[in-house]
C-alpha cells in the first residue's frame, strides 16, 4: 500500500522505527523478528513456524547502525499472511524466558491488518497472560505496546492484548505520523 512519495507502509515503518533507534542504550536488549506465512526459523534451539529472526535478541552494545540495518532489510521481507496471534504468543513466551527482574521487558509489534493464519485464538492468549499477571504480582512482567499502523489492523483485539500485559496500543493508522508514534512507543522505556 503506497502512502505518498514511492514509500509502502512498510518503508514507511522502517523509516519511523529507524529514526528513534538512537535512543537505544548500548546495555539496552533487543531483537527484531518479522512474521508472516510460510516462513519458518529456529529459536531457541526449536523451529518456530511463521517467524524469521531478522536481528537475534541480545545486547545492542555499540551496534545502532547494524540495529538500523537489520530494520532496513525488513523492506526486502516476505510477505503473506497475518499469523499475528502466534507470533505474538511466540514473542511472550520468548520475552518471559528471558525476562529479567527490575527493567522493562517487552514486546512491540507494528501489525497493518487483522490475524489470518494463527492457530491460537485471541482469548486463549488473552487469558495466558492475564494469568501471568494475577499469580501472587509478577516480579518479572512482560508487556506489549502495539501500533496499529493501518485502519484495518485489529485494534479491538490489540488492546485486548496491551490491556492484559500491563501495555498500551498506539494509533498510527495515519502514516505521516509512524515516526512521532515510534517516539510515544519509546517513551515507555
Amino acid at each position: 500500500e503506497s502512502i505518498g512519495g514511492g514509500r509502502s507502509r512498510l518503508d514507511g515503518a522502517i523509516q519511523g522505527s529507524t529514526a528513534t533507534l538512537g535512543q537505544v542504550r548500548p546495555a539496552d536488549e533487543i531483537g527484531v523478528w518479522a512474521f508472516t506465512t510460510d516462513i519458518s526459523d529456529t529459536i531457541d534451539g526449536a523451529r518456530v513456524d511463521g517467524i524469521a529472526v531478522v536481528r537475534p535478541f541480545g545486547p545492542l552494545n555499540g551496534d545502532k547502525d547494524g540495529l538500523k540495518t537489520d530494520v532496513a532489510d525488513l523492506a526486502n521481507s516476505q510477505r503473506n499472511g497475518t499469523p499475528l496471534y502466534d507470533a505474538i504468543s511466540t514473542a511472550y513466551d520468548y520475552m518471559k524466558a528471558h525476562a529479567e527482574t527490575g527493567r522493562i521487558n517487552a514486546i512491540v509489534v507494528l501489525s497493518d491488518g487483522e490475524d489470518t493464519d494463527s492457530r491460537i485464538q485471541l482469548d486463549s492468549l488473552v487469558q495466558r497472560i492475564n494469568a501471568d499477571n494475577r499469580e501472587g504480582g509478577n516480579s518479572k512482567p512482560v508487556r506489549i505496546f502495539a501500533i496499529a499502523y493501518s485502519n484495518s489492523a485489529d485494534v479491538e483485539s490489540l488492546q485486548k492484548l496491551a490491556r492484559a500485559s500491563g501495555g498500551q496500543v498506539f494509533d498510527a493508522s495515519d502514516p505521516s505520523k509512524i515516526t512521532e508514534t515510534f517516539q510515544s512507543v519509546m517513551n515507555n522505556f
